[in-house]
C-alpha cells in the first residue's frame, strides 16, 4: 500500500524529519501556519517550524470529522482519537493536530511532543497522511 500527503503545502517530510511550514508576518515579526498565501519556501519570511512543543491542552474526539478528513469508513468501524494543540516556545505558536503514539491516559500537559506524520484516512487504497503530533519518547 502506498502514502500520499494530504497536504503537502503545509508540512514537509525530509528522511526521517518533520516540519511545519509557516512564516514570519513582516510588520509584526509574528510567526504564523500554515504559511501566509504566496510566501513560497526559500523566500524571506518562510519559517519551517520543527524541533520539540508541549502539549498545551488536548481532547478525545469521538465523533467521526467530516471530508476531507472522513476515512471513508463505515461509521460503526470509527475509532476515537485524540487531537492536542502543542506549543512551540521558539516560534511562540500553538498548533493543533492529532496526537498519536499514546492513549490519553498516558498524555500529560506539558509533556515534550515531537512532528511526526501520520496516516489518517484512506483513498483509493493507499494511506492518506497528515502532520500529527507524538510524545517525544514514543518515537525512540
Amino acid at each position: 500500500m502506498s502514502s500520499r500527503l494530504m497536504a503537502k503545502d503545509i508540512y514537509r517530510v525530509r528522511g526521517g524529519s518533520v516540519a511545519l511550514l509557516g512564516s514570519k508576518d513582516g510588520s509584526t515579526g509574528n510567526v504564523v501556519f500554515p504559511a501566509l498565501a504566496g510566501v513560497q519556501s526559500g523566500e524571506e519570511g518562510f519559517v519551517e517550524i520543527s524541533g520539540v512543543g508541549r502539549l498545551w491542552t488536548y481532547t478525545v474526539q469521538r465523533f467521526k470529522p467530516k471530508s476531507p478528513f472522513d476515512d471513508g469508513q463505515p461509521d460503526i468501524e470509527f475509532v476515537p482519537y485524540v487531537v492536542g494543540y502543542v506549543s512551540f516556545e521558539e516560534s511562540g505558536i500553538i498548533v493543533e493536530g492529532r496526537i498519536v503514539n499514546a492513549e490519553p491516559d498516558e498524555l500529560e500537559i506539558g509533556q515534550e511532543m515531537s512532528i511526526c506524520s501520520a496516516a489518517i484516512a484512506k483513498s483509493q487504497g493507499d494511506n492518506v497522511e497528515l502532520y500529527a503530533f507524538a510524545p517525544l519518547e514514543s518515537l525512540g
